[in-house]
This record gives structure tokens, sequence and C-alpha cells, in this order.
């Protein structure tokens, strides 16, 4: 039972360890209007603007990565705009920087234009994207 709980305590704290909050900025590029991605950074050491809101994201095979918006960084604005439909929309195609593509371990940078379904979690909003 000792071993078992300790494994668990061991798992647990590496999966947090090394999960990596990515500060996304919803809207357009260059203004950041719009519905898309506006940029995609690893940076979260600067205040969080109006527009950003925090994602862990993971790779779930060659074509689909998953963005699981944690939900406290979220303002009633950006939900109003991006989640209260029960789907995320890119009206473009996004170019993923090569930072990220890198940190990612992924060959593709280009998340597909189209309408995706948000799948709401207890503390996240989960979208799966097809790149």
């Amino acid at each position: 039972m000792k071993t078992t709980l300790s494994i668990l305590i061991v798992l647990s704290a590496w999966i947090f360890v090394n999960d990596i909050q990515y500060k996304v900025s919803l809207g357009k590029s260059p203004d950041c209007n719009g519905f898309n991605f506006c940029s995609l950074t690893k940076d979260n050491s600067l205040p969080k603007k109006e527009n950003e809101v925090l994602a862990f994201i993971n790779v779930n095979d060659e074509k689909h990565i998953e963005f699981s918006f944690i939900k406290r960084s979220i303002s009633d604005q950006i939900f109003l705009k991006y989640f209260s439909t029960g789907t995320f929309i890119l009206d473009e195609d996004f170019i993923i920087s090569p930072e990220i593509s890198e940190a990612l371990k992924i060959d593709r940078n280009k998340l597909k234009l189209g309408k995706y379904q948000i799948s709401d979690s207890y503390d996240k909003y989960v979208v799966v994207f097809t790149y």
C-alpha cells in the first residue's frame, strides 16, 4: 500500500513539473481581432494581457494537437467571444513558431482553419486542433 502511494505521489509530481503553460493571445494578427491565435509563446513571466489565456498543449498524434485552456486565466469577455458557443473557430491557418514546434517536437507547424468542438472539463476547456 505504501509503495503504491509513493509511486502515485512521484508520478503526480513528475507530471506537474513537466507540464509547460503556454500563453495564447487570441485574435488575428496584426491587431489581434477576429477568430484565431494572434500569438503563442512559452514566456509566462510578463503580466497577462486582456486577450491572453494560459494553456497546456499536448500532441495527440501526427495530425492532432490538444490545447487545454485554463479556465481561471479566461476573462468573461474572452469566454463570451471564443468559448461560449461550444465551438472554437480558426478563421485561417495559424503558423506555429519554430521555437514552439521544437518544444512540442512536431514537424508540421500549421493549425488548420476550421471549427473545433470545445470540451468542458472541471478546470479547463479542451480543444483538439488538426495540424
